[in-house]
This record gives structure tokens, C-alpha cells and sequence, in this order.
């Protein structure tokens, strides 16, 4: 397929059809994808637009390349888990906390906020068209990452391991209660018979609890009650998957608390200070250091970065 590229800078901020309707119609053509109708519903043609655009995205070369290399770096970082014997939900995600806060997940050895990606602008325009790329835990090996990306590597990490684990999307329970949008995403992890909400971005653990108000319409969602109660959040279910929605209904799992928590962290404390000091970070480190240039040297291919800002979406 020829190069096609979308200018996200001109139409973030306020996307008309009309306006990328002949860019999106080349890729369409060259994929051989069904004609565009022109007959359709304003609602019906902003649909099969983003459709369209997420169809040629997820086909195209770029795009597969890097997830094959993606996957590699996951066979990799599973393997070294289990060979850690660390294969436990809890200590799963205590241990990639630790690693992704001393920067062993990044080609370069950092792990920050792209305080661009939370942008309203940026938000909007990722939720129209790049969710099967940048909600891919694969930007987290650029050093530049949020939320929902330390998430979907650590709930692949825990499925390829063998746990049980989802990728979950809510609003904080604040006092004000400011916004009922979902703005944030943590990993919903099932530990054998336990089931507990954990945040790597601020490294808050919580319990989950079924709730159901009725206020002119039944609302439904899982609440995450931070342990330490200091930071609760709404989960929807009408904003998350078909996992959720199950969890929702079939939900018979224990909570858990500090001395829970507090005995498995002191054990993978100890074990990442004795691999520090042996060399086996270091080491490992090396081995997955070629798949994360890789990584992201393809994550910049597909989406440029000048100053903090992603300027276009590059389809080849």
C-alpha cells in the first residue's frame, strides 16, 4: 500500500467529514474496501470512517510489523517473570510496577507522563481513530506513555502468565463528582480467589464491589474502593467490555487489604534489591534492549512526534 497520511493537528480540534472524506476515500480504494456511500446518514458515514480508518490501520504492514515485535518483547518479559517464579496476580503487578518505575520497560531507561496524551484534544481524537494502536501497551517501551498504556501491558503481561486480568475504564469518585465520563483505565485482576483493582500509574490498589443505583434509569458498575480510601473510581459497565460485564454478574471473589499487600511487596522488594545486586535486571535488561529500539523506533514511524505532540498518523 502506497503511504497515506492524516494531518491530526488541522482536524483534531474539530473533525469534519468533508474534510479528510478524499484522504479517507484513497485508503479505502487501495485496500479495496466497499465504496463510501454517500447516501448515508451524517452518524452512519462518521462510522464507517473511523471503520474504515481503524480497518486500514490494523491491516496494515506497519502496524502488524509492530506487533509482531511487540509480541516477541511479551514471550520475553513472560518468560522472565516465570523464571522468577513471580506467576501470582498480586506479585505479577508489584513486580512490573517496579520495573517500569526503574525503567527497565523503556528503550531508554525513563518512564513519564506525555501530558499531551491527556489532553482533551488529543483524547478525543485518540478515542475517533487510534485506540488498536495507542491503547497498545507497546508505547510504554517509548518512555513517554499514560495511563491506559502501563495498563494494557500489564493486563497482557498477567493473561500471558496465566492470571486473569482486564483492562478497566472509569471516572473518579471525588466529592463533586465533576464528571460521569470515563477518563482513566487500570487492570482488573483476579488472584485466585481474590479480586482486586490496581492503578500502575499511581500505584493504588482497591476493592471491588457491585453497585446498582436507580435514578430514573437502573445504572450499573463496579466501584474500586481504594484500600487506603483515598482515591475511589466508577467503572460503567456500559463503557467497558464484555469481560467486565461478566465479572459484574458473576462477581464471588474476596477483597483484600495492607497486610495482604504490604507481606507479598516486602518479598518482591527483596528479590528485586538481590537481582539488582547479582545483575539479573541488568542482564535481562540487555536481552529485551534490542525489542524495545525496535518498538520504538515503529511506534514513531506510525505517529511522529515533534515537541511532545503526535502531528500525523502514517499509514504505509
Amino acid at each position: 500500500m502506497s503511504v497515506g497520511t492524516i494531518d491530526l493537528v488541522k482536524y483534531q480540534r474539530n473533525l469534519k467529514i468533508k474534510a479528510i472524506l478524499n484522504i479517507v476515500k484513497k485508503l479505502i480504494i487501495m485496500q479495496n474496501s466497499k465504496e463510501y456511500s454517500i447516501g448515508m446518514l451524517e452518524e452512519e458515514k462518521d462510522y464507517t470512517l473511523r471503520t474504515e480508518i481503524r480497518n486500514i490501520i490494523i491491516h496494515s504492514d506497519m502496524y502488524n510489523s509492530l506487533m509482531e515485535e511487540y509480541n516477541k518483547y511479551l514471550d520475553k518479559l513472560t518468560i522472565f517473570f516465570k523464571r522468577e517464579g513471580i506467576t501470582d496476580g498480586l506479585g505479577v503487578a508489584i513486580f512490573y510496577k517496579e520495573l517500569l518505575e526503574e525503567g527497565y520497560l523503556s528503550y531508554n531507561k525513563t518512564c513519564k507522563a506525555n501530558k499531551y496524551m491527556l489532553s482533551e484534544e488529543y483524547i478525543n481524537y485518540y478515542c475517533y481513530y487510534l485506540l488498536p494502536i495507542f491503547g497498545c501497551g507497546c508505547r510504554v517501551a517509548t518512555g513517554n506513555s499514560v495511563c491506559r498504556n502501563f495498563t494494557d501491558l500489564l493486563v497482557n503481561l498477567e493473561n500471558r502468565i496465566g492470571n486473569k486480568s482486564m483492562h478497566t475504564f472509569a471516572f473518579p469518585d471525588d466529592e463533586n463528582r465533576k464528571t460521569t465520563k470515563v477518563n482513566h483505565a487500570f487492570a482488573t485482576i483476579i488472584d485466585n480467589d481474590r479480586c482486586f483493582g490496581y492503578c500502575p500509574t499511581m500505584d493504588v490498589y482497591s476493592n471491588v464491589l457491585k453497585e446498582k443505583i436507580i435514578d430514573n434509569k437502573e445504572f450499573k458498575y463496579l466501584y474500586f474502593k481504594d484500600i487506603k480510601d483515598d482515591c475511589n473510581f466508577i467503572a460503567p459497565l456500559e463503557d467497558n467490555e464484555d469481560d467486565i460485564i461478566n465479572l459484574y454478574n458473576k462477581f464471588n471473589y474476596l477483597g483484600i487489604d495492607d497486610e495482604y499487600i504490604n507481606k507479598r511487596y516486602s518479598q518482591i522488594l527483596i528479590q528485586r534489591l538481590d537481582d539488582e545486586r547479582d545483575g539479573t535486571l541488568e542482564n535481562f535488561y540487555n536481552e529485551i534492549k534490542p525489542n524495545l529500539d525496535i518498538i520504538n523506533k515503529k511506534v514513531n514511524e506510525i505517529s511522529p512526534i515533534k515537541k511532545g505532540k503526535i502531528k500525523h498518523l502514517i499509514i504505509k
